[in-house]
């Protein structure tokens, strides 16, 4: 892999660090990543395979996107309006963050 892991990663108007971490916190055995807004950070903990891990970074992008459009599983939002609010996040996380999604696709290629 040519890019090294990233460090930052601006999610709309908020610069997220991106931790990673060699050992999960006691009491988070199936958790492999967290979004921390009020940092703001993006917590990855390793080692895990990289097909997992692929997923987990999206998984978190898409808590931020969620905070950020305050989406929560009690509102009243329609499924259409949550699909579009994500939609719109990755794609504008996308365009903010080119080398991110270099690094990216490049982990999606190693799992083919």
């Amino acid at each position: 892999m040519k890019n090294r892991r990233p460090t930052s990663l601006q999610i709309f108007n908020l610069r997220y660090d991106v931790i990673w971490q060699e050992e999960l916190p006691h009491g988070l055995n199936d958790a492999y990543g967290l979004c921390h807004p009020a940092l703001p950070a993006l917590i990855f903990y390793m080692p895990q395979p990289t097909q997992m891990l692929v997923d987990t970074v999206l998984h978190e992008i898409i808590h931020a996107i969620n905070r950020h459009y305050a989406c929560d599983a009690t509102d009243s939002m329609t499924d259409e309006q949550i699909a579009t609010r994500i939609a719109s996040g990755i794609l504008t996380v996308r365009l903010q963050n080119p080398k991110f999604w270099s690094w990216w696709l490049e982990l999606l290629e190693e799992i083919k």
